[in-house]
């Protein structure tokens, strides 16, 4: 059993703060993760994995800067996913993946409108600052739950995500299986041991 591979979407933003050390930095991610959820939820998509680092540049220009990179990914297997599926006549890859690069153009579209609020709405300047034309994100390769890619043992379809043998499991979109601690997995596509 054998599927095409699916696509999520890393992404990466930048956003300049008064400093590294300020509480404030991991509130402001923490509730702009949230918002970039409720915004692509509707899509059966969700940020499963994000994380966020503050690095202090020094320039010659501008002195010393506080930099916030924002790295995260767009995954289109949310919660109720597997229904939404079952409910199209036609192939769901392709119903998953149109929603995943729907969910990636809304994001982008998200930080494009950031960029204009902040630059023409706002009285007064926030603390923490979008950096224009710092919002790149990138296609990646991933399999569904209970899938994962194995090189050794299907050569001939390298690419393809396959079901996760007995004593392997997948719980998220990672392209590979993970071996249980305990031989309780007895079946393939297993999504947890």
């Amino acid at each position: 059993a054998y599927r095409e591979v699916d696509r999520a979407f890393q992404m990466y933003v930048c956003f300049s703060t008064m400093s590294c050390k300020v509480k404030t930095n991991g509130l402001f991610f923490k509730k702009l993760i949230k918002i970039l959820n409720s915004t692509i939820f509707h899509l059966t998509c969700h940020i499963p994995k994000s994380s966020y680092k503050c690095h202090s540049i020094r320039t010659p220009k501008n002195g010393l800067q506080h930099e916030l990179f924002f790295n995260f990914q767009v995954n289109p297997f949310a919660p109720g996913w597997e229904e939404v599926c079952h409910k199209v006549p036609y192939d769901c890859e392709d119903v998953t993946n149109q929603k995943a690069q729907q969910a990636a153009e809304r994001i982008g579209k998200f930080f494009h409108q950031l960029r204009h609020v902040l630059k023409y709405e706002l009285h007064a300047v926030p603390t923490i600052q979008y950096v224009d034309k710092n919002f790149s994100m990138t296609s990646i390769n991933s399999c569904r739950p209970g899938f994962g890619k194995n090189y050794h043992t299907h050569q001939n379809c390298a690419s393809c995500c396959m079901v996760c043998g007995p004593g392997t499991y997948s719980p998220n979109n990672e392209v590979s299986c993970q071996t249980c601690a305990r031989a309780q997995a007895r079946m393939y596509g297993a999504k947890s041991c």
